[in-house]
Formats: structure tokens, sequence, C-alpha cells
């Protein structure tokens, strides 16, 4: 027995495949933007989700100045090399899935920089 509207539907979705793409395909053509707009806005809340999960999983403050504000940190590469990385990925959510992975398998390669603090490691290891 079907509790809810929410989990009728789901079923119904599941024994009727070709009867929902054909609806989803038609409602796609004629709602582009809104179908766009709406992945975007998706795609940006689950980055950012990942993105606070990397600052969690680091401390969640600069390691130089002890800055918290998390608008202003950055995920640093203790050693450099974040550009290299960063090429290897076609997708800043890419990189913050790949980053996660390590930090939880134990890699120290990552520490949370503020941007000025960041920038001035940047200067002064001659990584501009």
């Amino acid at each position: 027995m079907v509790t809810n509207s929410r989990e009728y539907m789901r079923n119904w979705r599941l024994k009727h495949p070709d009867y929902n793409r054909k609806y989803m395909e038609k409602y796609y053509s004629e709602h582009p933007e809104q179908c766009k707009a709406s992945r975007r806005k998706s795609r940006e809340k689950y980055r950012k989700k990942i993105r606070l999960e990397i600052l969690e999983l680091l401390g969640n403050k600069c390691v130089r100045c002890e800055e918290s504000d998390v608008r202003c940190l950055q995920v640093d590469h203790i050693n450099g090399g974040g550009g290299q990385e960063r090429k290897q990925f076609t997708s800043t959510t890419q990189m913050f899935k790949r980053i996660v992975e390590k930090i939880k398998a134990g890699s120290k390669d990552y520490q949370i920089l503020c941007a000025n603090c960041n920038w001035k490691k940047k200067f002064e290891n001659g990584e501009l």
C-alpha cells in the first residue's frame, strides 16, 4: 500500500519509463532556460556542500592567521602544484570530490589558508 503521493508518483514513473521519458523530453524542449537554471543551481549547491566538507575536514580556519570566515578561506596545496592538479579535472566539483577522498585517506597535502595568506605564500615561494 502506498502511503503518500510522492512515493506513489515515484513508483508510477518506475513502472512507466517510456511515458516519463517522453514527458520529460517535451518539458525540457519547451522550458530550456528553466531547466538549465535548475541544473546550474543544483550543481552550485552541491559544489558548496563539498567545499564546506573540505573546510570542515581541514579545521575551518586559516592555518597562519586563524581567519574563520568561509567566504575568504581557500584550499591550498602545501607543496604547491595546485595549478597542475586543477588541469586534470574538467570541473571544480570533480576536483573537490577528489580532494575529499584524499583527505579522508590520510593525505597531508592540503591546508586551509585565507585569501591574503594564500597570496602571501604564493609570493614568498615564487609560485606566481
